[in-house]
């Protein structure tokens, strides 16, 4: 994954992210993804891809692939709220984080690493 030199670039852009490792799960639907703590991006899951009919089990070290949407980070206190099992000091960790990718497919695989930007037509 590239890191934009302006942090609002990817806002509102649809990506495609393949052969990314799962960093860390802080949550159901509440994930890092990238190779390491400093190099990460985090992805929030669309609930729908949380019901039992539906439900991806995403875990640490997996490789997966996702299609989603940049987003701007929402407060660090208003992120407990938002969405499920993260905690006050989680929040603060995204804190530095401008944006967060949601998911609305989500994929266990083993593909190439890729990242690609699409247009929102």
């Amino acid at each position: 994954m590239r890191r934009p030199k302006d942090p609002t670039e990817y806002l509102g852009k649809r990506v495609d992210l393949r052969g990314q490792d799962v960093e860390s799960v802080i949550g159901d639907v509440v994930f890092w993804v990238g190779p390491s703590k400093d190099r990460r991006v985090l992805v929030v899951m669309d609930q729908d891809l949380d019901e039992p009919e539906t439900r991806t089990i995403v875990k640490t070290g997996q490789t997966i692939s996702l299609v989603g949407v940049v987003e701007a980070m929402p407060p660090r206190e208003l992120a407990p709220y938002l969405w499920k099992m993260v905690t006050e000091k989680e929040g603060a960790e995204l804190q530095p984080h401008p944006s967060y990718t949601y998911a609305s497919r989500v994929q266990i695989d083993h593909l190439t690493k890729a990242f690609t930007v699409m247009s929102n037509s």
